[in-house]
């Protein structure tokens, strides 16, 4: 695309530039058609360095549902290629790439049918706005909101009016998954080395040479007993998550007290 006051945006298709026709350019606005691939990913690369303001505000829109928001300085130049497009309730989100899909007409109405305005009039657009802005206005961040975005349903063709549309903007398959946690005891944490092990039992605070012959005996077994059942604890705790280590708890019985024939 063609610089329009210093911005210069262009649109990847699986990696390749894309090739523009009948580009236009009328005081702010520039636009330019593309041919769109069904099932294939784009990406969007924003270059800020031929402007003269330091800091913008990029709002991106596909099919006039609202994708993304950033802050871009005048040294930059971003990429966008992926969209969060579900807010988990743990406060994560679910990221997916962007791609084509043929858009989707029929003549009659069903549940199906797309009713939002704001994608019926921009079906199969891509639509970036780009302003100014001061270090107040980054300062005070985006609006947080609660969000499930939706990309275009089926639209219904008398609502077109002509347009010379054949594909809108779909979400791929996630590219994040919610994070996952492992718990377990702290043993066994120790015993598979993600964790510490619990220190050794110290000496008792005395010179071991003032000590008797019993205090030392006495020590030693008290030593011996704690590193005992650290080591047990370890074990059982190993065992107990381990397939196949499950113990037979079950008892045998020999009755010894039966007459003998």
């Amino acid at each position: 695309m063609p610089t329009n006051k210093g911005f210069t945006c262009d649109l990847y298709i699986d990696g390749s530039k894309a090739t523009e026709h009948n580009i236009a350019t009328d005081n702010d606005t520039c636009t330019a058609w593309i041919v769109a691939e069904e099932g294939k990913t784009y990406r969007l690369k924003i270059d800020a360095s031929g402007t003269k303001a330091s800091q913008y505000k990029v709002h991106f829109r596909a099919d006039g549902v609202s994708l993304r928001q950033l802050y871009l300085t005048r040294s930059d130049a971003t990429w966008i290629s992926t969209i969060e497009v579900e807010r988990t309730a743990d406060g994560s989100t679910v990221t997916c790439p962007l791609l084509f899909q043929n858009l989707n007409v029929e003549e009659s109405d069903s549940k199906k049918i797309e009713a939002r305005e704001e994608v019926i009039g921009n079906i199969g657009k891509l639509e970036l706005s780009i302003w100014r802005v001061t270090i107040s206005d980054i300062k005070s961040g985006f609006q947080e909101y609660e969000y499930k975005l939706e990309a275009a349903k089926v639209i219904k063709e008398k609502l077109l009016k002509g347009q010379a549309v054949s594909h809108c903007t779909n979400f791929g398959e996630r590219t994040t998954e919610p994070p996952k946690k492992h718990l377990y005891c702290g043993s066994l944490l120790q015993a598979q080395g993600y964790i510490p092990r619990t220190p050794s039992p110290e000496l008792i605070d005395e010179d071991l040479s003032d000590l008797t012959q019993e205090e030392l005996r006495r020590e030693v077994m008290r030593l011996r007993e704690q590193n005992a059942d650290i080591k047990r604890e370890v074990k059982q705790e190993h065992d107990s998550q381990t397939p196949g280590k499950a113990k037979n708890n079950e008892s045998t019985y020999i009755d010894l007290t039966g007459d003998d024939d």
